[in-house]
C-alpha cells in the first residue's frame, strides 16, 4: 500500500472491503486471519482512509492468538504521522 492510490486500485489489491460503513464512505475495513497449518495465529484488521478518492492513511492491527494463556498482544502499524 502507498498513499495516493485510488479506491479502484486499493480494491484491485485488497479486494472488496469486509466492512463498508454506510455512514463513512471514506473508510474501508478488511478483516483477515493468519493461519499456519490448522492453527489460527492472528487476527489482522486493515483500515483504509480516503480523501477525494485517494488513500491518505491506513492502519494494520494484528492481534496474536497463539496461546490463550499468554497476555494478548496487539501490534498497530499506521501511516499517520505523529502530531507535534
Amino acid at each position: 500500500m502507498e498513499e495516493g492510490l485510488t479506491k479502484a486500485q486499493v480494491r484491485y489489491i485488497m479486494g472488496t472491503p469486509s466492512i463498508n460503513d454506510p455512514f463513512n464512505k471514506n473508510r474501508w475495513d478488511y478483516i483477515g486471519f493468519e493461519i499456519i497449518g490448522e492453527t489460527k495465529r492472528a487476527t489482522v484488521h486493515h483500515v483504509m482512509f480516503f480523501e477525494e478518492n485517494r488513500l491518505v492513511e491506513w492502519k494494520t492491527i494484528t492481534k496474536n492468538e497463539e496461546n490463550e494463556n499468554f497476555e494478548e498482544r496487539s501490534i498497530i502499524e499506521s501511516t499517520k504521522k505523529p502530531e507535534k
